[in-house]
């Protein structure tokens, strides 16, 4: 791969990203912070629930939440 290609496929993935984003913002506000910090940044369940103050199984239910309508949203992308 060259330098043109990879340029070429970074923009693609960070057009995706922020189309996810988009539809990220436009979730419940319990779900959307789960969403951004496990689905998003990376954290773990259990360091969710303590960044959040909640326990790991509402952090769970809520992710769970949130990945079922990022889901149904993210099917009609292009």
């Amino acid at each position: 791969m060259n330098y043109d290609d990879q340029v070429q496929q970074d923009t693609a993935s960070q057009g995706e990203f922020q189309r996810v984003l988009m539809y990220a913002f436009g979730l419940r506000p319990a779900w959307r912070e789960v969403f951004l910090l496990c689905d998003v940044q990376g954290f773990t369940i259990p360091e969710a629930a303590i960044i959040l103050g909640l326990g790991p199984e509402m952090v769970a239910s809520r992710l769970d939440q949130a990945r079922r309508q990022m889901d149904a949203r993210l099917q009609g992308l292009p």
